[in-house]
């Protein structure tokens, strides 16, 4: 359990942990779902792989969505490269209100736009304040901004804060010269890295291996999600039908697992999309299912009364 410190706190608390502190770690708290900003954070530490083992540093990434959603996500990464760290989980922010990160819709759309046109171009600069409007698609916020600390466990068992970068928007990360100067690296070891070319080239190697799925037995991978307790929606991050319905869901308060298709790597009626099918009878998604039986996609969802969809789903 995370304890809550002033804004900028210079040490932690004992019970303070994210899991095994070694040594140093960087905190990048920020969803797992904001996947190009993810994305870039990663591939740019992935380029300083060699310093960070030679001094010890462990890369923690603090993820505000699903284990479920955090696990496909992994997966969907590793399908292209090693990831650079381990990912926690921290699903009620508790590490952004410790650290003081900023909150705003402000913050999310209006910085990247002016700020971006001349880095980035306008094409760029549009691009973020997208990113950032896909708030109602992520498992955590967008209008949250994250950061990165540099934290060090001392010999009296508390946890030394001897970095804080807190984000003023989406993509103000902490230039990592200085992530790793606070960590104690050389600054002739201090690898000079570009994070837009070090994404890139994550891209490049991603579109090499897009379309291949990373489930092997699309068949028993339906199974098994089956066999859970919850209810479990198959659908895609981008489709505005499975937006609606897991709006739906989550305004009834229903407990549901999730699978978005897209981020496991299926293509457009994949495997698994057969293999729902045959139960299901449709082809398209979201597809809705509870003890191994088709409830209904968004349209037929819509359609029911609050009563009717929580008396269907057991709640």
């Amino acid at each position: 359990m995370l304890t809550c410190c002033c804004d900028r706190p210079k040490t932690l608390p004992a019970d303070f942990d994210y899991g095994d502190l070694k040594a140093v770690n960087i905190v990048n708290a920020r969803t797992a779902q904001t996947v190009d900003f993810l994305e870039e954070v990663a591939a740019t530490y992935a380029a300083c792989l060699s310093v960070l083992r030679e001094y010890n540093i462990d890369l923690v990434f603090v993820n505000t969505s699903s284990a479920e959603q955090a696990e496909e996500y992994l997966k969907r990464y590793e399908k292209i490269d090693p990831f650079p760290g381990k990912l926690v989980l921290d699903k009620e922010k508790e590490s952004h209100r410790l650290f003081g990160f900023r909150y705003g819709i402000y913050r999310s759309l209006i910085p990247p736009i002016i700020l971006g046109v001349p880095k980035y171009g306008v094409f760029g600069a549009i691009r973020g304040a997208i990113l950032g409007w896909k708030n109602f698609n992520l498992a955590g916020s967008s209008w949250q901004q994250g950061g990165t600390a540099v934290l060090k466990r001392t010999d009296e068992g508390k946890v030394q804060v001897l970095y804080l970068k807190q984000e003023e928007h989406p993509a103000d990360f902490a230039p990592v010269s200085d992530v790793l100067a606070a960590c104690g690296v050389e600054e002739s070891k201090i690898p000079q890295v570009s994070p837009s070319k070090e994404l890139e080239k994550f891209l490049a190697k991603a579109d090499k291996v897009k379309g291949k799925s990373t489930i092997e037995d699309p068949a028993a991978f339906v199974t098994a999600k089956m066999q859970g307790s919850k209810p479990v929606l198959f659908a895609k991050s981008y489709c505005k039908y499975c937006k609606a319905t897991k709006k739906l869901l989550d305004g009834l308060g229903i407990e549901y697992d999730l699978h978005d298709l897209d981020l496991l790597g299926e293509p457009e009626n994949g495997p698994v999309q057969k293999e729902l099918s045959k139960i299901s009878n449709i082809t398209s998604t979201p597809q809705l299912f509870f003890g191994g039986k088709f409830v209904g996609d968004n349209g037929s969802l819509q359609k029911m009364k609050p009563d009717q969809v929580k008396a269907v789903l057991g709640s």
